[in-house]
């Protein structure tokens, strides 16, 4: 999803502020709550049944607000990079462990 400067804009008392309204939710099973200042910019439909939130973008949301269901190029990489890191990682991991066991038996 993609949401211009624009899109978290709010009139207020003082003119328009910037507010970012997603928020820590303080549980686990739901990390994050998305504010009004960013549902506006879409309709949200809630289906319980299924368990699956669904947006689509608002007819009065700012000129660059879009849902974007295809990876760009470099969340592919980042995608294949954290993927060899956390191979690397699980490899070192299980060396470390080969090699302690090893020890003991001497």
């Amino acid at each position: 999803m993609t949401i211009p400067p624009a899109g978290y804009l709010v009139d207020g008392l003082l003119g328009a502020a910037c507010i970012l309204a997603v928020a820590d939710s303080g549980s686990n099973a739901s990390p994050y709550v998305f504010g009004d200042t960013f549902m506006r910019n879409f309709y949200v439909t809630f289906d319980y049944s299924s368990q699956r939130v669904s947006f689509g973008v608002s007819a009065n949301a700012p000129a660059g607000v879009s849902i974007t269901t295809e990876l760009g190029l470099w969340q592919i990489v980042a995608i294949v990079a954290g993927c060899i890191i956390g191979l690397a990682l699980l490899v070192i991991i299980v060396c470390c462990i080969y090699k302690k066991r090893q020890q003991r038996k001497h």
